[in-house]
């Protein structure tokens, strides 16, 4: 069996990788589909619906992504999870509005190919954001359509 330091919850993965859980979860969604770029390696956590990650599938996912974590990243072995906070971080790996609209535009392009409406991707995020989303929208759409 895997040492336990070595997985971690969605939530510890959003907080190492300095992500959002949603950004995570997008990750390991589409791992579980099969169209992750870097697939997370996963297990079930037991008795619930949730999944534990590796810490180095994490990290090459989250380098693909913009983030710093690098490919070939090996934490140490004394590196605790479980009920601490994490304190390996560097400035550099916040999120940005830049990381963050990316991400957005690729939901929704993903969305788009699966072919959701806009009024189905809009009841995903708060209506702040329905502006921005329906901008993104209706640009990735057309160039979805300009690329078939």
């Amino acid at each position: 069996m895997m040492n336990e330091e070595e997985w971690m919850t969605v939530r510890e993965a959003a907080e190492w990788v300095n992500r959002s859980r949603y950004t995570i979860y997008t990750w390991v969604r589409r791992t579980v589909e099969g169209v992750a770029e870097a697939p997370l390696t996963l297990r079930k956590k037991e008795n619930t619906k949730g999944w534990l990650i590796k810490i180095d599938s994490l990290a090459e996912a989250d380098s693909l992504n913009g983030g710093s974590r690098g490919r070939g990243y090996k934490p140490k072995s004394t590196y605790r999870l479980r009920g601490s906070t994490v304190t390996n971080r560097h400035d550099a790996t916040l999120d940005t509005i830049e990381r963050v609209q990316s991400d957005r535009k690729r939901w929704v392009s993903g969305w788009i190919e699966e072919g959701k409406t806009l009024d189905r991707i809009l009841e995903v995020f708060s209506s702040g954001l329905h502006q921005e989303i329906t901008e993104y929208y209706h640009q990735l759409a057309k160039d979805i359509d300009c690329a078939m």
